[in-house]
């Protein structure tokens, strides 16, 4: 994690905190679009890392068959995909493979978009609005929602488009902030730095959409709570020694 692109994101959550309690008074929460700018730099730029050196390298080969896939022309979606990195990372090192990122908030989709242009994948890493629910499209091999699920403000009918979507044998791969059962857990260790956020940004802005406001990340019994209910078969929790993030792939 690039933690300068933490540091960056600290000044627009302090300067929310009115609306953050005005929001916890009220109970209706904060749209995303309603932030400053400067908050979707921090997720951009504390993410980046994430994308240039994991996601190819490590995340998707902890995932059975899906390399496979890719290296043969497989489509793959990225579910909130912000300013477009998962999806150009895996376009630059899948050559025949496509991918389509799809994102509620309109000016991410821009940021995408001239991202894809600049690294020379626009012609296979596109970019569209959706209304983060309904999944567009399909079939695809991989479908990736990355720290994006605590956002959705309803979570479980996502999850069931998604597994409409996904092809035979295809794989819906879940990343999200690794969060303990227990809250005790999680205060001596590094992952109490993502409170804060969770607090300022992550709840108020799925409280908006109408969600149960996770925080900033799903807990596993939840998880696979949700996957049921959204009618997927199989649930695995891989990459299980990761200290800050928890990845679950799920199969219909």
């Amino acid at each position: 994690m690039f933690l300068a692109g933490l540091a960056e994101g600290i000044v627009p959550d302090i300067l929310m905190i009115p609306r953050v309690m005005q929001a916890f008074r009220t109970g209706k929460g904060i749209p995303y679009g309603d932030y400053p700018a400067e908050t979707f730099d921090s997720i951009e730029r504390s993410t980046r890392p994430d994308y240039l050196h994991q996601i190819v390298q490590q995340w998707l080969p902890a995932v059975p068959g899906i390399v496979e896939k890719l290296r043969a022309g497989g489509r793959a979606a990225d579910l909130g995909s912000g300013a477009g990195l998962a999806s150009i990372a895996i376009a630059k090192a899948f050559p025949r493979a496509s991918t389509v990122g799809f994102e509620p908030y309109a000016p991410s989709v821009a940021r995408a978009t001239q991202n894809a242009k600049s690294a020379g994948v626009s012609d296979r890493a596109t970019f569209e609005s959706f209304d983060g629910v309904h999944v567009p499209g399909g079939p695809y091999d991989l479908v990736t929602i990355n720290y994006s699920l605590h956002h959705a403000g309803d979570p479980v009918n996502l999850m069931r488009s998604t597994r409409k979507v996904l092809a035979p044998g295809g794989a819906f791969l879940i990343v999200e902030y690794r969060k303990s059962a227990q809250l005790e857990d999680d205060i001596d260790s590094e992952r109490r730095a993502l409170y804060p956020v969770g607090l300022l940004e992550c709840m108020p802005t799925a409280l908006a959409e109408g969600g149960p406001g996770y925080g900033t990340g799903i807990v596993e019994p939840e998880i696979r709570r949700l996957a049921a209910e959204a009618g997927f078969g199989q649930v695995a929790h891989i990459l299980v020694d990761d200290p800050l993030r928890s990845f679950f792939v799920l199969r219909a």
